[in-house]
């Protein structure tokens, strides 16, 4: 006769809620052939996707920055945003170069915290320090956005040539624009900025 006993099921003791979490666990380890690897290796895998999705709960937003001539606007019109301003800055409350003095910048924001991609232009964009500033407000409303900046090149030659071929009225004042913030045009050392848009014969940029 044999002396050997059956040791019973060792169950989790204590109260109903620790006895559900071994429950859990157990079904846990037995859907993935008690791997523990594989289990952890899962869990850390949806927490990397749910932590990139929280991330990208803001739109994102793209800054193109050019002179005046240079193709800004025939660029944002390409652009498969719903909110697009060209001169983000014009006609700003009291004239003022302050980010939140824009006629637009309640509405980019609204559109932004909503999750909407945006899109923006003005030729203040040459100044490195208004971007900072642009930079620096926008994430401190919306503080996971991404910004994305689009540079074209400093060719004062090309751009002059594009509002004269655009001809448009307020061509004097562009040209005037033009020669105020070609000198101040700054692009960063570690960016390859787009060529001058290049008008044809059979259609006037608009930008």
């Amino acid at each position: 006769m044999s002396n050997s006993k059956t040791k019973p099921a060792r169950t989790p003791t204590g109260d109903l809620v620790l006895q559900e979490v071994w429950r859990s666990k157990d079904e846990l380890s037995a859907a993935h052939g008690h791997n523990v690897h594989r289990l952890f290796t899962e869990a850390r895998e949806r927490q990397r996707r749910s932590s990139r999705a929280s991330h990208r709960s803001s739109g994102m937003l793209t800054v193109i920055v050019g002179l005046p001539g240079a193709g800004k606007s025939t660029l944002l019109n390409q652009l498969e945003h719903g909110f697009k301003p060209h001169d983000f800055h014009a006609n700003a409350v009291d004239n003022s170069p302050a980010v939140e003095k824009s006629r637009h910048f309640s509405e980019l924001i609204a559109r932004l915290r909503a999750g909407e991609d945006c899109g923006i232009a003005d030729i203040a964009f040459c100044d490195a320090a208004r971007r900072s500033d642009l930079e620096a407000t926008v994430h401190s409303k919306v503080p996971s956005v991404r910004i994305e900046w689009i540079f074209f090149e400093n060719d004062r030659a090309k751009c002059e040539r594009n509002i004269r071929f655009r001809n448009r009225a307020g061509l004097e004042n562009d040209l005037e624009a033009l020669r105020e913030w070609a000198p101040r045009y700054t692009i960063p050392t570690n960016v390859k900025p787009r060529p001058i848009w290049t008008p044809r014969e059979d259609l006037a940029p608009v930008g």
